[in-house]
């Protein structure tokens, strides 16, 4: 792509991006002041569509930090529905106020529970996310996370499998097997990498793994790889076919190894594309 075709396009984007504001501000002119009235009235449903609007062009650029004048309305109209128990704009709140670099995370986790408890998945996700980056107290983090797991969330299922895997290989491999089991490609990779060793791995470290409750067995990481690496993550796929080149643990079928990085560099895995391409020097991989 050309400079001068890449300026154009930059521009058009910016033409088309502009107009689009222009309209939303046409159009929600029409509206606007009928809502003001009716938010007026108490009309929490009327309040949350305010805090929408607001958060909605909260996005175009303004020069006052993290609290522009559209954030504050946004806040005012989502707190005024939220206390009447509109379960939309108690979320929006939660997650506004848990959003980077503007957080005010107790905030966020008071609107947050508030639904979190009925069961809605998303704020469960988001409190288990919180207390992992907030708290040394791990508890609420795997408290929220398992709450999500058990409404058949994969990606929290993943995310105990991370943690436990810190403390417990028992429950790891338990929600890492949960997870790969509804499809999650992330999970069966994660039991992939916990089983493996590679040749440089010292006696003495899987012996200490060993005493902690986990035998590395690398019959297992190939088999969850694979299924990983079917169920479509890049990097198992390139793993996969690293091992059909070269015929570590798996009969040699360089066919079968180049349609694992064909796999893989359609997703964009770097090191699948190199090896797709030829690029590779496969005594210096270690899988």
């Amino acid at each position: 792509m050309n400079k001068q075709f890449y300026s154009l396009l930059i521009l058009l984007t910016i033409f088309i991006w502009n107009n689009n504001n222009i309209a939303l501000s046409k159009e929600s002119k029409i509206n606007i002041s009928q809502l003001k009235k009716q938010a007026k009235r108490g009309d929490a449903k009327a309040e949350n569509a305010l805090g929408d609007y607001y958060d909605s062009i909260t996005r175009m650029p303004v020069n006052e930090g993290c609290f522009p004048y559209n954030r504050r309305q946004t806040i005012k109209y989502y707190t005024k529905a939220a206390r009447q128990g509109y379960t939309k704009a108690q979320k929006s709140l939660g997650m506004l106020y848990t959003q980077l670099p503007c957080s005010e995370y107790d905030k966020g986790i008071y609107w947050l529970k508030k639904i979190a408890f009925k069961g809605d998945v998303e704020a469960q996700m988001r409190l288990g996310y919180v207390y992992y980056m907030t708290s040394n107290v791990i508890e609420e983090t795997i408290f929220w996370y398992e709450k999500a797991a058990k409404l058949n969330n994969t990606t929290a299922m993943l995310e105990l499998g991370r943690i436990y895997e810190k403390y417990d290989y028992d429950k790891a491999i338990y929600w890492y097997k949960k997870g790969m089991a509804l499809g999650n490609a992330y999970s069966s990779f994660g039991l992939c990498n916990l089983y493996f060793m590679s040749q440089d791995t010292p006696e003495e470290e899987i012996k200490r793994y060993k005493e902690k409750g986990l035998n590395k067995d690398n019959k297992k990481s190939d088999k969850y790889c694979l299924i990983s690496a079917n169920q479509g993550k890049a990097e198992a796929q390139f793993t996969v076919g690293a091992q059909y080149m070269t015929g570590r643990r798996v009969l040699k079928n360089e066919k079968k190894a180049m349609e694992y990085f064909k796999k893989s560099c359609l997703q964009k895995y770097d090191m699948g594309c190199d090896a797709y391409h030829g690029k590779m020097n496969f005594n210096d991989v270690t899988y």
